[in-house]
C-alpha cells in the first residue's frame, strides 16, 4: 500500500490550524510535499497488470490471462483519458501553487508597506497636531496684541 500525503504528520493537511501555521512561517506551496507526491504518483499504468505467461496446462492462469487481455482492450481508451486528466490536474495544481506563492509574496510586501505607511501617517499626524497647536498659540498672541492695541487707542 502506498503512503498518501494526507497524514497527520503532513504539515500541509486540511487542518485550519496547520494552514494558519504554514502561512505564518510561509512555506511556498510550489515546494510542498503534496505537490511532490502528485508529481511522482500521477502516472497510471495504461494496462491492467498481467501475470507471467503460463502454460495452457493451468486453466486458472489461462482464464486470468484471457480476462486481463479482454479488460485491457476494453479499458485502454478510458485509461488513456484518465492519464491525460491526471496530467492536466497536476499541471493546473502547479500553476495554482505558483500563483498562490506569488500572492503570498505580494501580500507580505503590502503588509510591510502598510506598516511603513501607518508609521508615516502617525508621524505626519503628530506634526500636523504640533503645527495646529503652534498656529493656535500664534493666534492667541495676535488676539492679545490686538486687544492691547485697541486698549492703547482708547486711552
Amino acid at each position: 500500500m502506498t503512503e498518501t500525503p494526507f497524514t497527520n504528520d503532513n504539515p500541509h493537511n486540511n487542518n485550519p490550524q496547520d494552514s494558519y501555521e504554514r502561512v505564518q512561517r510561509w512555506d511556498p506551496i510550489a515546494e510542498s510535499p503534496d505537490l511532490e507526491y502528485l508529481h511522482h504518483h500521477w502516472a497510471l499504468s495504461s494496462t491492467v497488470p498481467t501475470p507471467q505467461p503460463c502454460p495452457p496446462s493451468r486453466p486458472k492462469e489461462f482464464v486470468r490471462s484471457s480476462f486481463n487481455r479482454l479488460l485491457n482492450s476494453s479499458l485502454h481508451e478510458y485509461l488513456g483519458v484518465e492519464q491525460q486528466l491526471f496530467a492536466s490536474l497536476v499541471r493546473l495544481t502547479d500553476t495554482l501553487a505558483k500563483r498562490v506563492d506569488l500572492l503570498e509574496i505580494g501580500q507580505s510586501r503590502l503588509a510591510n508597506e502598510s506598516s511603513h505607511l501607518k508609521e508615516e501617517v502617525t508621524t505626519v499626524s503628530h506634526q500636523l497636531a504640533n503645527l495646529a497647536e503652534q498656529h493656535r498659540s500664534w493666534g492667541l498672541e495676535l488676539l492679545e496684541r490686538l486687544e492691547q492695541i485697541e486698549q492703547t487707542e482708547r486711552t
